[in-house]
C-alpha cells in the first residue's frame, strides 16, 4: 500500500498486516491496538497520535524510517522481539 492514509475515526484494532508493504502511509489518529505487523515493510510511515498497545512489530523492515509522535506503547513487541512500554 503506497501513499495512503486512514481517517482519524478509523479503527483497525486487531487487524493483521503481516508481510504487508507500506510506503508513505499515514496512520495518524488510528486505533491500532493489538494489530499485527509481523515481517511487514514500513517505509516512510507515520504513526502520530496512535495507540500501539499490544501491537506486534516483530521482524518489521525499514523501522528506522517510521515517524512516531504522541504514540502509546504498552507491551508492544518491537522489531527485535523485545517488549516495550513507554511510561506516559
Amino acid at each position: 500500500m503506497y501513499e495512503s492514509g486512514f481517517g482519524k475515526t478509523c479503527c483497525l484494532e486487531g487487524i493483521d498486516f503481516s508481510y504487508a508493504i507500506f510506503g508513505q502511509c499515514n496512520f495518524s489518529g488510528v486505533n491500532l491496538s493489538q494489530a499485527v505487523f509481523k515481517n511487514a515493510t514500513l517505509g516512510e510511515v507515520s504513526f502520530r497520535n496512535v495507540d500501539l498497545s499490544y501491537v506486534d512489530l516483530s521482524g518489521v523492515e525499514r523501522f528506522n524510517e517510521v515517524s512516531f509522535k504522541n504514540v502509546i506503547f504498552y507491551e508492544t513487541i518491537m522489531p527485535d522481539g523485545s517488549i516495550y512500554t513507554d511510561s506516559i
